[in-house]
């Protein structure tokens, strides 16, 4: 019969009472060393980091970081608790609690409470990645072609091949782009866009004239 495990941690009954009930030595607290070390500025925020790690390891939403005996954390365990905060924070703020799970066992190590090879094989847990999509990115040429072949022949689509031509080209932000008119257009086949603070002409390429030629002829501009 497989044991029982506790929701939410992965460890089954046996192995979370082991772990909190593994011997400590005399005050020899790893967290408590770990913590002393820092500045008093980033002290309460790896406190709190370690506070929550504990309450993973007991599945007790009340423990604090006194209540986890550090140095019986195995690899396993520093898993367990690298997904779930993985779950249920930003990648910059898990990577940190990790880091101060790392520092508490390396701790735990220098106090002589545990093995090397067990501090290392539990500190080697890797960081949680960034799996937050990119603010934005350049078109490619491909792309660029892939959404004028979308523009039919119609007064519609002819202005939408204007508009993206104009857009990829020039490099206009979308506000500029907005408040362009037609007179803004010259017989050279420039745009001149203005902003709050500054105004720059355009030079238009081949492509784009015969686009936004096109599109001054249907709309008879």
């Amino acid at each position: 019969m497989l044991p029982k495990r506790h929701s939410g941690t992965g460890l089954s009954l046996r192995e979370r009472d082991q772990l909190v009930a593994g011997e400590r030595r005399g005050h020899q607290n790893p967290a408590a060393v770990y913590l002393a070390r820092l500045s008093p500025g980033s002290r309460p925020a790896m406190a709190r980091a370690l506070d929550v790690m504990a309450q993973i390891v007991t599945g007790d939403d009340e423990a604090d970081r006194d209540a986890v005996p550090w140095q019986a954390i195995r690899y396993q365990h520093a898993e367990t608790i690298r997904a779930i905060l993985a779950e249920r924070y930003a990648h910059s703020t898990a990577n940190k609690m990790l880091s101060a799970l790392r520092q508490t066992l390396k701790a735990a190590w220098k106090l002589g409470l545990v093995s090397a090879e067990a501090y290392q094989q539990a500190a080697s847990v890797e960081n949680v990645r960034d799996e937050t999509v990119p603010a934005g990115r350049a078109v490619t040429g491909g792309e660029l072609v892939a959404l004028l072949d979308t523009c039919n022949h119609k007064p519609q689509g002819i202005r939408d091949a204007a508009i993206i031509s104009l857009l990829y080209s020039s490099g206009l932000r979308r506000t500029e782009a907005a408040g362009l008119n037609i007179g803004d257009y010259d017989s050279g086949g420039s745009w001149c866009a203005a902003s709050a603070t500054s105004s720059a002409a355009c030079p238009s390429s081949p492509g784009r004239r015969r686009r936004w030629a096109a599109f001054c002829t249907y709309n008879r501009l």
